[in-house]
């Protein structure tokens, strides 16, 4: 009776390992795209969404000429972070 429901355990483990394991594999297809994308853009698009994304917490102009190269800088360290985390997790499968 203890080795059935030890068996259901394992098997459930499996099942939810199982479906983690696809869902990272899908993810890094996914986030693989979004950076090939924004990769693409020219500096031109690049900075400008960059400069929108400051303009959302302040409307003086030289705050903004200061910070928008951080953000650019910060937006590139983020998309590779990601995903480099989520390879990491998928290799390891924690």
């Amino acid at each position: 009776m203890k080795q059935k429901k030890d068996e259901k355990i394992n098997n459930s483990k499996n099942k939810k390992k199982t479906f983690l394991r696809i869902f990272l594999f899908i993810l890094i297809f996914i986030w693989a795209f979004i950076v090939f994308n924004f990769s693409s853009q020219d500096g031109g698009d690049s900075s400008g969404l960059s400069r929108k994304i400051v303009e959302l917490f302040t409307k003086n102009e030289e705050t903004i000429n200061l910070v928008e190269p951080y953000v650019r800088k910060f937006a590139h360290f983020s998309e590779y972070g990601l995903r480099r985390s989520i390879i990491y997790i998928f290799i390891f499968n924690i």
